[in-house]
């Protein structure tokens, strides 16, 4: 027995329960409906008659097509489960006004963080590198902890003029990716009160040049 026939024999081996099964059905419906008359396409025919000519690459394809869709449901799988980005939320605090005093102290400038943001190396310097405002002011950066970061000023903040805090791409461990963000905010006056601007992040790719907020 050669190998077309064999194979042939095994399909018709297994295609067995299955016509037994519509056999029994078939009867059901004549019994039900009556007899129903239907000519299968042309489609059907042909692909009917490759089989019989050639099984071998007729169960190649049937094969073929089942690995095809097991790629497809592994690969489905694997991207629900993927591991989700990490998102941080920002909260920039408004500077408030300077209180007139005898020995002036001028406010701090507030960025607080949802998740701990600060690279360990960093935490205890005195001035920090990587980050800076525009337009400049003098003054230097420091981490209150790992979620609090907070410039602190040696002059005075000018009044209605917006500032933005930018952050060179390396200022951030790696699992913390910013988008560059902007939030139109002027350093308030006398009349307005204190109020808070929250921002929600998104990661993007890692190469970006740089991620700024607005103060």
């Amino acid at each position: 027995m050669n190998t077309s026939a064999l194979i042939t024999r095994v399909l018709q081996l297994a295609a067995r329960p299955f016509l037994l099964l519509f056999t029994f059905l078939k009867r059901v419906a004549l019994a039900l409906f009556g007899r129903l008359q239907w000519s299968p396409p042309r489609w059907l025919s042909r692909s009917r008659a490759a089989f019989s000519a050639h099984p071998f690459v007729s169960v190649s394809g049937i094969i073929a097509i089942l690995l095809l869709a097991c790629g497809t449901a592994w690969t489905w799988h694997w991207y629900q489960h993927r591991p989700k980005p990490r998102y941080v939320k920002v909260m920039i605090e408004a500077v408030p006004v300077t209180k007139l005093e005898k020995d002036l102290t001028f406010p701090t400038l507030d960025i607080r963080f949802s998740d701990s943001a600060a690279r360990l190396e960093d935490k205890n310097k005195t001035a920090l590198q990587g980050v800076r405002l525009d337009p400049p002011l003098a003054g230097k950066w420091l981490w209150a902890n790992d979620k609090h970061l907070y410039f602190q000023p040696t002059e005075d903040w000018p009044a209605d003029k917006k500032f933005k805090v930018i952050f060179d791409k390396k200022f951030f461990p790696p699992h913390i990716v910013l988008e560059r963000l902007t939030s139109s905010r002027r350093r308030r006056s006398k009349s307005q009160s204190n109020n808070l601007n929250c921002i929600k992040t998104r990661p993007i790719r890692p190469n970006a040049r740089s991620r700024q907020h607005s103060s």
